[in-house]
């Protein structure tokens, strides 16, 4: 069998796919990883624990969770209590189908080249991928963009809205699917695109409070989430560790909520802020072409990786995990002539290996460094790589974006 054939071939995507999660879950096992991932899970048996005890969300307490993450933690359980396992092991099993069944459906909707590069990002982000419950929000994505691409307004709108009230960011990917495929405004589908989101993030969270939740918790947990400190993974906190060990600027090292980060200034923030919305607008304004080639996932790839990039590069929350969210739409938008499309996966797969020996594996000399005398220089140089290829990422996101579309200043710049 020729190496195309190999590449073309499901069977051999399918043992791919199988060795990918055998290598995450052996790496998930060993304590280089489980130490500072294994926690998250844990708080999420918690939660389930306080549902099974209580029989509703009533007694859950103070949660950070969005009602679509809670009710996700409930499937695991269910399966551990159906074939004797461990609430941990059933966690894995889910997210690791879950994976398989990205790089499926990729390949089915996309082609070869975008699912062998989904598994390839997959393996180069390790084994946190298993710990989180990243993977079902983007499952849930992913179906939501095929459903748009096949006219399916109202289901696509609804998966999105589900998506939503698990995790916020797929909210601000909504506004790309109010025009076609073909670029064309419609307002009878752009309704029914607004009506499905709002139904299947409603109908979340209106389950959510007749389960006995309720609204204080879910105010609650936006104001976590806004009150989080500068991650010192955030491009500003990156900015500004680097800025310390060249320099010796003070820095201010926080915990709160035990999330460990940076005291800054609101105004830095507010910059942020800034940085972020006019991204956004940026992308949400974007015109296709009249004369752009024939209408593909690409094209809608591009968009939404430019969004979820504004939030990367621009979030003072950044949290490792976040850097799962755009891997479908960094796989999409590699062809086989695309040289554009190679250099995101590769930037995307540098900055996903370059962060693992700050976190999970070196984790804990970094937070002594952090705290104590200084950040070691050789973690430093590797915060460096880290930013260098998470800005590449983001410029070749945007120039992808510029060149396929247009902008109503365009003529201007």
């Amino acid at each position: 069998m020729s190496w195309r054939s190999l590449f073309r071939s499901w069977t051999a995507l399918v043992v791919g796919s199988l060795v990918v999660v055998c290598i995450l879950w052996m790496l998930a096992t060993t304590s280089a990883w489980s130490t500072h991932l294994s926690g998250d899970v844990g708080v999420f048996f918690r939660r389930v624990v306080s549902f099974r005890d209580a029989g509703s969300w009533a007694g859950l307490g103070a949660n950070e969770y969005q009602p679509g993450a809670l009710f996700f933690f409930l499937i695991p359980e269910g399966i551990a209590q159906v074939v004797s396992t461990d609430y941990t092991t059933a966690f894995f099993t889910v997210n690791a189908v879950l994976l398989v069944l990205h790089v499926l459906i990729l390949r089915y909707a996309a082609g070869p080249a975008p699912a062998w590069a989904t598994l390839l990002l997959f393996l180069a982000a390790g084994p946190i991928s298993l710990y989180r419950f990243e993977l079902i929000v983007s499952f849930l994505v992913l179906l939501g963009v095929l459903l748009w691409w096949k006219h399916r307004a109202f289901l696509s709108g609804l998966l999105f809205g589900i998506a939503a009230a698990t995790k916020v960011y797929p909210l601000f990917l909504v506004p790309l699917l109010l025009r076609s495929p073909d670029g064309r405004f419609d307002r009878r589908r752009a309704f029914s695109i607004a009506c499905g989101t709002v139904v299947g993030l409603g109908g979340v969270i209106l389950l959510y409070l007749l389960m006995g939740g309720s609204i204080d918790s879910l105010t609650n947990g936006l104001r976590y989430h806004a009150e989080k400190p500068v991650s010192v993974f955030s491009v500003l906190g990156i900015v500004l560790l680097l800025a310390q060990g060249l320099t010796g600027l003070p820095i201010m090292p926080v915990n709160t909520y035990g999330i460990h980060g940076l005291l800054v200034s609101s105004g830095i923030t507010r910059l942020t802020s800034v940085g972020l919305l006019f991204t956004l607008v940026l992308a949400y304004v974007l015109r296709p072409r009249k004369h752009a080639a024939a209408p593909s996932f690409s094209l809608m790839a591009a968009r939404a990786l430019c969004v979820l990039m504004a939030f990367l590069v621009w979030q003072t929350g950044f949290q490792p995990q976040y850097l799962l969210w755009p891997i479908v739409f960094s796989a999409l938008l590699v062809t086989r002539r695309s040289h554009t499309g190679i250099l995101i996966v590769v930037s995307h797969a540098l900055a996903l290996v370059a962060l693992q020996p700050l976190f999970p594996t070196g984790f804990s000399p970094f937070l002594e460094g952090l705290y104590g005398a200084g950040i070691p220089s050789d973690m430093l140089i590797i915060l460096a790589v880290f930013l260098f290829a998470l800005l590449i990422l983001a410029g070749v996101t945007v120039r992808t974006v510029y060149d396929h579309w247009t902008v109503p200043w365009k003529r201007f710049l």
